[in-house]
């Protein structure tokens, strides 16, 4: 899926150059969300390159595929810390395995769900947090109005795009980011692209 950038112009102008500094971004489409929340945490907190290492060592444990719920369920603790997961991040997959044996919500089901609804659910996952629900929202679900205000590269392509000396407040970005709405998510992808480069 291509994101409807011209709509982010429309609203905010300076996005323009922006755009056609960085080119038009396209998301993949997500089937599994069991799938895309295990590989969320395994890469929280850390850098791509490090957190793909870990990922697929993780993987790994599992010739020639990504483990199934019962697979994950029944990994013991050490072997999963023996592929560079932290404890706190072994227990959060496991439950997150358990989430998904015990709840049946399929793609289709998260697709036909609120926002808020959708953090409703996932928030009761151990480990599961606002950012984590974020990122599931942005980039399995492709949802167009989400604001990781507490992601620490959104941050820093904000202050970048706006010339701040300081890293701005989380109550400033919600109030500068309600100009974009419907298409928040739009502009935080561009703030990665600015803080990356």
């Amino acid at each position: 899926m291509k994101l409807p950038v011209n709509n982010l112009i429309e609203l905010d102008p300076r996005f323009k150059e922006v755009i056609e500094k960085f080119g038009v971004i396209e998301l993949e489409k997500k089937t599994d969300p069991y799938k895309s929340l295990v590989k969320t945490i395994i890469y929280q907190q850390l850098s791509g390159k490090a957190a793909g290492t870990i990922y697929n060592r993780f993987l790994g444990l599992y010739p020639p595929k990504h483990p199934t719920k019962s697979q994950l369920i029944s990994t013991e603790l050490h072997d999963l810390r023996s592929v560079g997961l932290s404890n706190r991040k072994s227990e959060y997959i496991k439950a997150i395995a358990e989430f998904f044996t015990e709840n049946k919500t399929s793609i289709k089901d998260f697709e036909n769900m609120s926002d808020e609804k959708i953090r409703e659910q996932l928030i009761k996952i151990r480990g599961i947090g606002h950012w984590t629900i974020d990122m599931f929202l942005m980039f399995t679900l492709n949802r167009l109005d989400v604001f990781p205000v507490l992601d620490l590269g959104i941050k820093k392509g904000f202050a970048k795009f706006f010339g701040l000396k300081n890293m701005p407040s989380e109550n400033f970005m919600n109030k500068k980011a309600n100009k974009w709405k419907p298409y928040r998510s739009i502009a935080a992808h561009y703030f990665w692209s600015i803080s990356d480069n």
